[in-house]
């Protein structure tokens, strides 16, 4: 488009220029070429610099040297040398703006008073062509405006084509790694809903094949129906796995309301371990996911409190406070002095942490653990 552009206006040139230099030697036949030529070439070698290289202020002064290159050929060899003043028409009104208007209006006074003597004809015609020159001029103007705005368009087009194959090849990567991370994340759950589940179960069973050991010594019968129950119980255990593994959800449970008293009935029942279950406060519908998060943590609670802190009696609270809720699990177990999370407890606390809410551990007199969720 540029080079069209460019051929466009030396097209311009070329005519004016020929049509100048040819009246010019018509009508003039005592003219001297030799010294004719080298001032029009002069005249062109300006004309062509201020095209290619000249910008600015450098440009209008380029103009303003065309003007008295113009007005010296126009005294020295007459004919129609005068159509010289042209080309700074059109340079200034294409290229500048207040300024083109102001080289446009000093040519117009110039051109007027060198053919003042020509004759009424002369004048019309005269005028005539800087009309057309100058309306020609506005609209090439107006073109080029138009081609650079176009020009504007296909470079931000391209730009934002760029940028949306970056975003495209940036979002594909983004795809893949959450994909892996999903994945992961994944094993990750099927891992601690093993261990939430399966873990708790086990360890009601391996105490009540212990506490059977101790019976058989003394009542056999009785030994043996714990030791169905322990049978019946590790059954239950296997068809819990299963379970975890077709949908990851308690089955017993239901999948709205999470019986967490249920829970530790059955806990305490194949444990023997006493646990005092409280609700306090007014209870508020909950959202599955806080539930959830109750009910399992209430599990992994009573759990620790028996395999590690070989607990006796354990008391569990569970408070509906204005926007919170709060579920307190403590023991008289041995306790601990320095907590180290392991699988259980950092389960626990990524579970609540997803809620926005807190897991708050204390070692006195046993162990407690709180997990506050707060109420949306």
């Amino acid at each position: 488009m540029e080079d069209r552009k460019q051929n466009f206006e030396y097209l311009v040139r070329f005519i004016i220029i020929a049509a100048a230099a040819a009246g010019t030697i018509l009508l003039n036949r005592q003219i001297d070429l030799r010294f004719y030529l080298p001032v029009l070439l002069l005249f062109i070698l300006n004309t062509q610099l201020r095209t290619v290289f000249f910008k600015n202020r450098i440009f209008l002064f380029s103009l303003f040297i065309d003007l008295g290159i113009a007005w010296y050929i126009i005294y020295t060899f007459g004919g129609l040398s005068h159509l010289l003043l042209l080309i700074p028409v059109f340079h200034g009104l294409t290229v500048l703006n207040e300024e083109g208007i102001i080289v446009s209006a000093v040519v117009l006074g110039l051109l007027l008073y060198f053919i003042k003597d020509k004759g009424f004809e002369s004048i019309i015609t005269a005028i005539f062509a800087y009309s057309i020159i100058c309306a020609f001029s506005y609209k090439q103007k107006k073109l080029v405006k138009k081609v650079d705005e176009m020009e504007l368009l296909y470079d931000q087009n391209r730009r934002y084509s760029y940028q949306l194959e970056d975003a495209k090849k940036r979002l594909e990567e983004y795809s893949k790694r959450v994909e892996q991370l999903s994945q992961l994340e994944e094993r990750n759950r099927i891992s601690q809903e093993i261990h939430d589940s399966i873990g708790h179960k086990l360890t009601g069973v391996m105490m009540q094949i212990e506490a059977t050991d101790k019976v058989m010594e003394v009542d056999t019968q009785k030994g043996r129906e714990m030791l169905s129950s322990a049978r019946e119980n590790m059954s239950l255990c296997v068809e819990m796995l299963r379970q975890t593994v077709k949908n990851m959800k308690p089955k017993e449970y239901g999948s709205r309301i999470l019986s967490i008293g249920e829970m530790i009935r059955d806990f305490s029942r194949t444990s023997g371990v006493n646990i005092d279950f409280e609700v306090s406060g007014s209870p508020v519908k909950l959202y599955p996911s806080a539930e959830i998060t109750l009910f399992r943590n209430a599990q992994e609670a009573l759990t620790n409190a028996v395999r590690h802190g070989k607990a006796k009696n354990i008391s569990v609270l569970l408070e509906f406070c204005g926007r919170e809720v709060f579920l307190t699990v403590k023991d008289d177990g041995c306790g601990c002095k320095d907590v180290i999370k392991g699988m259980g407890l950092s389960g626990m606390e990524e579970r609540t942490l997803l809620l926005g809410g807190r897991l708050e551990l204390s070692s006195e007199g046993g162990f407690e653990i709180k997990t506050v969720i707060p109420v949306k």
